[in-house]
């Protein structure tokens, strides 16, 4: 025999059960005082059957401690066994009436619905007139506690709103002067950028006026260079002494004092264009 077998045979119910209906659909595991307050609610029928293992199973009817003992007479018909609590919502509901009969299918006891009414349909109990004062005391301060523990949750979220709000406006600020750093970092950069263009263009035109100034020098030391050679006697000599206040006249040559500003007679460096030499020469020039 199984274990359920045994179990059934020494009265004691499994630990779990379970229940198949009789379209093959399995219930549970559920505690045997579960099974019981189906069996109790009338959702057990009398030809579904239970197991404990899921793999032994047994008619529900056999099994003890479901109470499934007692059989009905509704319109001339039998119905059961059933437990006599499901038969309940019946009565209430006036499909079975107070004197149907009914039958212990275990005992073969014969009585009337009337007569197993207590057992069916047990009166509710009578609510307790007044709870003891430790408990409405204890109550009371659990409540108690309960209000400060939701009050003080309150506090808290309230003050993290306003540390969130303090958290967005910083953020805000920081945004702001982040963007205000950027904009001002970028007109510096852009009039570093102009001010360099401007100093190459300086630089340029420097270069172009240095150029100018070297093409201008070389060809007017190369006019002057012609000039004293298309002297006559070769040219002008240059004598670092002295001058005297009046000319002097010496063999075939005359000597005159000249002026610290001097020029070529004829070249292209008199006046402004030659520029001044701030040096007091002497000049000899060939008579006749």
């Amino acid at each position: 025999m199984s274990k359920l077998h045994d179990a059934l045979a020494a009265g004691a119910p499994s630990t779990l059960w379970r229940l198949r209906a009789s379209d093959g659909a399995v219930f549970g595991p559920v505690s045997p005082a579960q099974l019981r307050a189906w069996a109790e609610d009338g959702r057990i029928s009398p030809a579904y059957e239970v197991s404990d293992d899921g793999q032994n199973w047994v008619p529900a009817v056999s099994v003890p401690f479901l109470e499934m003992h007692w059989k009905v007479q509704v319109e001339g018909q039998e119905i059961g066994p059933v437990n006599l609590r499901a038969l309940r919502d019946l009565l209430n509901d006036g499909v079975i009436a107070p004197d149907a009969r009914l039958v212990n299918v275990v005992t073969g006891e014969t009585t009337t619905v009337a007569q197993q009414r207590p057992l069916i349909a047990p009166a509710p109990a009578a609510p307790a007139e007044d709870e003891p004062a430790a408990v409405r005391r204890q109550l009371h301060e659990e409540r108690a506690r309960h209000q400060e523990r939701v009050a003080e949750l309150l506090r808290r979220i309230q003050t993290l709103e306003q540390e969130l709000r303090r958290a967005a406006d910083q953020a805000a600020r920081l945004q702001r002067a982040q963007s205000e750093e950027e904009q001002h970092a970028g007109a510096a950069h852009q009039q570093c950028q102009e001010e360099i263009a401007r100093l190459q263009r300086q630089i340029r035109e420097l270069e172009q006026q240095k150029e100018a100034l070297a093409a201008g020098l070389a060809q007017a030391e190369q006019e002057l260079a012609e000039r004293r050679r298309a002297a006559p006697g070769g040219g002008v000599d240059w004598l670092a002494a002295a001058p005297p206040e009046d000319p002097v006249v010496s063999g075939t040559h005359q000597l005159w004092h000249v002026s610290s500003e001097w020029h070529v007679p004829g070249s292209r460096l008199a006046g402004e264009d030659a520029g001044e030499i701030k040096h007091t020469r002497l000049a000899l020039v060939r008579r006749g």
